[in-house]
């Protein structure tokens, strides 16, 4: 048996935190898109552009570790 063979199917490495994170970003995007249809604030859109871009960089790019430094002890 390959090593990809071994690989396991991307619907089951998925966790439930990311689900999450995947329903918050969808809704803040339907939020964004109703708020830019049916007003005229353009700052409150880059509030909710803002908080997107912050959840990705947190969950995704691992700003947290960078912040919160090595959990590793030596």
């Amino acid at each position: 048996m390959s090593e990809t063979d071994k690989k396991a199917p991307i619907f089951t490495t998925f966790s439930l935190a990311s689900l999450i994170i995947l329903g918050v970003l969808v809704s803040l995007l339907i939020a964004e898109f109703a708020i830019a249809q049916f007003t005229t604030p353009r700052w409150l859109i880059l509030i909710f552009a803002v908080a997107q871009a912050g959840i990705i960089l947190w969950e995704y790019m691992h700003v947290k570790r960078v912040v919160g430094g090595s959990k590793e002890k030596n």
